[in-house]
């Protein structure tokens, strides 16, 4: 089963009756089936940009070019998340958000579409395919990460932080792959328009499984609270947490969003690119839910030393190795590691922060630590294998995580008035 024991939305014993309980778990239930699902749809469209990029340097664009193009996705991404964030605190709408942006994915596929099918103007439309893709890319995770914690109120909530996550990591498994196969099948421009119409269709989906979440969220909303909560003894957390992340994301996307366009240019097959992309990004799929289960153990302070560490000996493999099976399966073991923001990093925010600015919170930890950081390293990645090859780049990329290391330590012990477990 997909979701373990019952969901409440609302305190046992609060004048509330059996059936009514019955009935707010069943839609606790569904929300977090459209979290499952938006998960898969947003991480897979998180990497399929990386999967375009082989197909446009045939049209004669540039990798500098192509890696600022993606660079400016993440950016518009990151610094939308905290205002998205806010909004979704304020209005509840949290299920209505998240599917329309993974609609807002399919209306960039679209604009992909007419790229290639106007193939001399393909870098003047790529710039509103981006935009709009980074848009879309910037609703899920702060929105995805506190509809679990609503729905859970706390009950197993790093198990499903885990469990969620995981899915995320499937879409990005086998997104290329499925992208690759449209491409081949029905050609480029047909290709992407197909995959536009499917995305639209899976935010339709969303929004019809979520409705009735952010119904019961907009009640929630307007009930008074006692006191007003600050977020002052919090700030030291949110700027480690932050530039830890940023730091770390740099690191990954440099490498990361390089893999299948490295293998195409080794072995001259989109294909079997794809397939060893696949095969490297399946591991999180497992990683996802350990790491959930190791942050409810031994607390996400813990879990963060475990992570960024373990991800950058792995990758000194991949620098050092010209062996094929010992630099796919180092590149497999980063990902393992690199791909648990959501369970480590989210959720270990989620459980420090105060639930009435936990999206906010996350935005800001996602959007300007790992997006912000993410579009670093992919203009950093794209513009360094453009002028001095793959070695080179994924070799500076991988000094920011000895960075990220070196950061650890600043990481706070105990925030004042909390009694959560750092």
């Amino acid at each position: 089963m997909l979701f373990c024991g019952r969901v409440a939305l609302v305190p046992e014993g609060n004048g509330v009756t059996s059936a009514e309980q019955g009935e707010r778990s069943g839609v606790g239930n569904r929300a977090l089936v459209a979290a499952v699902l938006a998960h898969f749809t947003n991480d897979g469209n998180s990497i399929v940009f990386s999967v375009l990029i082989a197909y446009y340097i045939k049209l004669n664009i540039s990798l500098a070019f192509l890696g600022s193009a993606l660079a400016f996705s993440n950016l518009v991404s990151g610094f939308l998340s905290e205002r998205i964030g806010f909004f979704a605190d304020r209005s509840g709408r949290r299920g209505a958000m998240m599917a329309f942006g993974i609609a807002l994915m399919g209306v960039a596929q679209l604009v992909f579409s007419a790229s290639f099918f106007l193939s001399h103007d393909a870098m003047a439309l790529l710039v509103p395919g981006v935009l709009i893709l980074g848009i879309g890319l910037s609703f899920y995770h702060p929105l995805g990460s506190s509809i679990i914690a609503f729905a859970t109120k706390g009950r197993s909530f790093s198990k499903q932080m885990g469990i969620n996550g995981s899915f995320g990591s499937m879409g990005r498994a086998v997104f290329p792959s499925i992208v690759v196969g449209l491409l081949t099948f029905l050609g480029e421009t047909m290709g992407t328009f197909t995959f536009g119409l499917i995305l639209i269709l899976v935010g339709v989906v969303i929004y019809v499984l979520s409705r009735s979440f952010d119904s019961l969220m907009v009640q929630e909303g307007r009930k008074p609270t006692s006191e007003k909560l600050s977020l002052k003894p919090y700030r030291r957390f949110i700027l480690v947490m932050t530039s830890l992340f940023m730091m770390n994301a740099v690191f990954s996307s440099s490498i990361t969003n390089y893999i299948l366009p490295f293998y195409d240019s080794v072995y001259n097959s989109k294909s079997l690119a794809a397939l060893i992309a696949g095969i490297i990004f399946l591991t999180p799929v497992i990683g996802q839910p350990v790491q959930g289960l190791v942050v409810g153990r031994i607390g996400g302070r813990r879990a963060l030393y475990i992570t960024i560490t373990s991800s950058v000996v792995v990758f000194s493999v991949f620098l050092f190795s010209h062996n094929i099976v010992a630099q796919v399966s180092s590149l497999a073991a980063l990902a393992f590691f690199v791909f648990t923001g959501f369970p480590v990093v989210i959720g270990y925010s989620s459980v420090v922060t105060p639930k009435e600015y936990i999206t906010r919170v996350n935005a800001i930890i996602w959007g300007l630590g790992s997006t912000v950081g993410s579009s670093i390293g992919a203009a950093l990645g794209g513009t360094l294998i453009q002028f001095y090859g793959y070695h080179t780049a994924f070799s500076i990329g991988w000094l920011f995580g000895m960075v990220a290391i070196a950061m650890l330590p600043l990481l706070p012990r105990k925030i004042e008035g909390s009694s959560v477990k750092l």
